[in-house]
């Protein structure tokens, strides 16, 4: 492993980021924080809730929101994108 990896994987367990076959929650709308990808404390992008998730792992969307992403994202990896509580929007 890399030297720069390294310390990137140090500080990513510091601050309590994992990446994990857990489903992570993302609300379009969550302005709080901390950002953890848990229900109360969702992510704010498709973009955090796919790089937090193995490949194979859900990103559960928070319903009746839409991202308003600008900029186009790419999805390298397999995974389930799931809505709750009513359809999620990606994009404009």
């Amino acid at each position: 492993m890399g030297s720069i990896l390294a310390v990137e994987l140090r500080v990513l367990d510091a601050i309590g980021y994992h990446r994990g076959t857990d489903p992570v929650w993302v609300d379009f709308t969550f302005t709080g924080s901390p950002k953890l990808g848990t229900y109360n404390n969702p992510y704010q992008s498709l973009l955090a809730g796919a790089n937090a998730i193995l490949p194979g792992g859900l990103v559960l969307m928070k319903g009746n929101r839409s991202s308003g992403e600008a900029t186009p994202i790419t999805l390298s990896s397999a995974m389930t994108l799931q809505a709750v509580g009513g359809p999620a929007t990606i994009g404009q």
